[in-house]
């Protein structure tokens, strides 16, 4: 009994040694360190360009802007796309603000005056893509600046220029026109010797006909026409064309 024992006492011995250096040998060894992930890459591409610019004269003061949307696709590690947050916006190369969507009125504007614009997108990175083609409009000249450019191109028997600023419909309507509108005019206005003229509104309050009173100042005496103005939109543009019809001494 007593070797017995003695075996025991011997195989617990082992066992309790066994176990003590396997807690030593696991409290020995460095903790596990798990590598954190890698940085997410930066955008750093930009969205597609800005298509189809439009630019449309919609008042002496106004010019609308229409365009096709760009497409950034670039995604981020979760799937989501970082997307065309908006557009800048450039006047004749001067950047003028950031919008939203693809339309903008730009108001404001000097009557008479021709106008160059660009569109360009950016992303949440502020990625800018490629300038869309330029597109341009003008603003119309008032009712007023039309008939004197009429009068002045009269004077100087400048009849091309003065077909130029007639109003539309006359030209369509006329009997020699379209194929001799200036020989139309011409005949109208050459016997005329301008030396000066004097223009003073009738009527210029109505959205779409304007009338002037003009005292022109010839050679032979002063002679009073009335003038008509009309406002025309052709091709979603928007001006004044002069009635070559006129009439005097009222």
């Amino acid at each position: 009994m007593k070797i017995i024992n003695n075996s025991y006492g011997l195989i617990f011995n082992i066992l309790l040694t066994a176990a003590v250096l396997v807690l030593i040998s696991a409290c020995g060894e460095k903790a596990q360190i798990i590598p954190a992930p890698p940085p997410t890459p930066p955008d750093l591409h930009p969205p597609t360009q800005p298509t189809n610019l439009k630019a449309t004269t919609f008042s002496i003061s106004q010019i609308n802007l229409s365009w096709e949307a760009s497409v950034d696709p670039v995604v981020d590690t979760l799937g989501v796309s970082t997307g065309v947050k908006g557009y800048y916006i450039y006047r004749d190369g001067k950047k003028l603000r950031a919008n939203q969507g693809t339309k903008f009125s730009d108001t404001g504007l000097e009557s008479g005056k021709s106008y160059s614009y660009t569109v360009e997108s950016y992303d949440g990175a502020n990625n800018t893509s490629d300038m869309s083609t330029p597109a341009s409009a003008a603003t119309p000249k008032v009712s007023s600046e039309v008939v004197a450019d009429w009068f002045a191109f009269a004077k100087n028997q400048e009849w091309d220029k003065m077909e130029s600023i007639a109003r539309k419909a006359w030209i369509s309507d006329g009997v020699f026109c379209p194929w001799l509108c200036a020989k139309e005019i011409a005949w109208h206005y050459e016997s005329i010797e301008i030396k000066s003229y004097d223009i003073k509104p009738k009527s210029d309050t109505d959205e779409t006909l304007h009338t002037y009173q003009v005292i022109v100042t010839t050679s032979s005496g002063n002679k009073t026409m009335a003038v008509n103005v009309y406002k025309e939109i052709v091709s979603g543009q928007v001006s004044w064309g002069v009635d070559p019809i006129i009439f005097h001494d009222l």
